[in-house]
């Protein structure tokens, strides 16, 4: 089974699809809109990778809905999410983990994450 996914920001636009790689639906491969494989995401190991980088995540449904993701190394989260229901096994779960991991690698965050590293 194969998803769309359209991510865009005030420069830059893309498509992805994404391919469930595994029956249980814990394993995705992520392609760009020339079929390239770009990135994938690991449910087990709680990892995405995307464009040569590699973030881990972590989902929390005790007692807030929370979604946070870490660069490699994970010190402190760079991004941290919450919602009203569970995500965690719905079918946009991959497109909103590619969606923040895609904004997390565009030039602005990038500079961001930059300049928060030089104050810490």
């Amino acid at each position: 089974m194969q998803q769309s996914v359209r991510v865009e920001s005030k420069q830059l636009q893309r498509l992805f699809f994404i391919e469930r790689q595994s029956v249980r639906g814990n394993h995705f491969k992520f392609k760009n809109e020339y079929g390239f494989t770009v990135g994938a995401l690991d449910n087990e190991s709680g990892i995405i990778g995307m464009e040569e980088k590699k973030y881990h995540f972590r989902t929390d449904d005790n007692p807030v809905h929370t979604l946070e993701i870490f660069d490699q190394y994970r010190f402190s989260p760079l991004l941290s999410c919450q919602f009203t229901e569970s995500i965690i096994g719905k079918n946009e779960y991959a497109a909103l983990l590619l969606g923040l991991c895609w904004h997390l690698f565009t030039p602005v965050a990038m500079e961001n994450y930059a300049v928060r590293n030089l104050q810490h």
